[in-house]
């Protein structure tokens, strides 16, 4: 109890020192499985898609309206298709590679008029190292340093030859570094809960741009329901600082918000297993006035691999 207390004290004492960036134009996937460890010469591929919509103006935590001026937003969106690929190096080390495809980032105005983007997005690595386990196996931990590297264009145009809105591009054009731990909790057989504090630091782009530093808390817990299908209960802390631009500090960006995660999981055949990841705010408080999040809906398709057993197969057919 007293080590649990502590770790929740250092998560704690870690966000309110850190920060997060705000609008992140990469899109990563939202895991049902943040201490996902792969076994030694596991490969994990997973496919997933992601939809994303907003509809109101906050100016702090509260709505805001600006009536039927016409250059306010009447709503946004974005679809976004990924993958992430995950290989056990060793039973204590994994990698992972993610990235992906924005089918459309959509803002529409209250006049008609709308903006719409697509293209690659940013890409990700990260290794996931466990660096303790305690004898009696109630506790875990992982820390799991990464990058993201700019792969997705930041300056796009319209076929009109009018550069897009950086709302609407699917890259940022900066380099960013990444640190996670997390704890996973052993209190019953086969029960856990799972906690995870990630720092991004965002780089300047060519444009001279920063995205805002963000610092990211979740707390998860997943529950056996019917053979192969499983709940997910994830709440979600994302805390952001402001973008600069040539050293000037945007205000209307940076924010607080705090997501709830209900999500389902099943698994079936071979080591598939398929989820679906709603995503829903319980409190939003913004630097000045930003549109907020109305939801995220997310659905992935994973495939675990046994690399050793394919080696087994191939070595025993060989000698035949």
């Amino acid at each position: 109890m007293i080590r649990f207390i502590l770790s929740v004290f250092c998560v704690i004492l870690f966000s309110s020192s850190s920060y997060s960036q705000c609008c992140a134009q990469g899109c990563s996937m939202t895991s049902s499985d943040i201490f996902d460890l792969l076994s030694k010469n596991h490969l994990e591929v997973t496919g997933f898609y992601k939809h994303s919509y907003s509809d109101k103006y906050y100016s702090g935590s509260s709505q805001y309206s600006f009536g039927s001026a016409p250059l306010s937003l009447k709503n946004t969106s974005f679809d976004y298709f990924g993958m992430s690929i995950g290989y056990g190096i060793t039973k204590k080390l994994t990698a992972e590679a993610q990235g992906g495809y924005f089918g459309n980032k959509t803002q529409n105005f209250v006049d008609g008029a709308w903006l719409v983007g697509n293209g690659l997005s940013d890409w990700e690595v990260t290794l996931k190292y466990n660096f303790y386990n305690s004898k009696d196996s109630v506790w875990s931990m992982t820390i799991s340093p990464g990058i993201k590297l700019p792969i997705g264009n930041y300056r796009d145009y319209t076929p009109q030859g009018v550069k897009l809105s950086r709302d609407v591009q699917s890259g940022t054009g900066a380099y960013a570094g990444i640190i996670e731990y997390a704890c996973r909790i052993k209190l019953k057989r086969n029960f856990y809960i799972v906690a995870s504090s990630e720092f991004e630091y965002n780089g300047i782009n060519p444009e001279q741009y920063q995205y805002g530093y963000k610092f990211t808390n979740i707390v998860s817990t997943k529950l056996n329901l019917y053979k192969g299908l499983s709940f997910i209960g994830m709440l979600k802390h994302e805390y952001c600082t402001n973008d600069y631009f040539y050293d000037q500090e945007i205000l209307a960006s940076g924010y607080n918000r705090i997501t709830a995660i209900p999500a389902l999981s099943y698994d079936f055949g071979n080591d598939w297993s398929l989820t679906a990841i709603p995503e829903f705010p319980l409190y939003q408080k913004f630097n000045s006035i930003q549109f907020a999040q109305a939801y995220n809906v997310s659905c992935s398709l994973t495939k675990d691999i046994n690399l050793s057993r394919s080696k087994l197969s191939s070595s025993k057919a060989w000698h035949k």
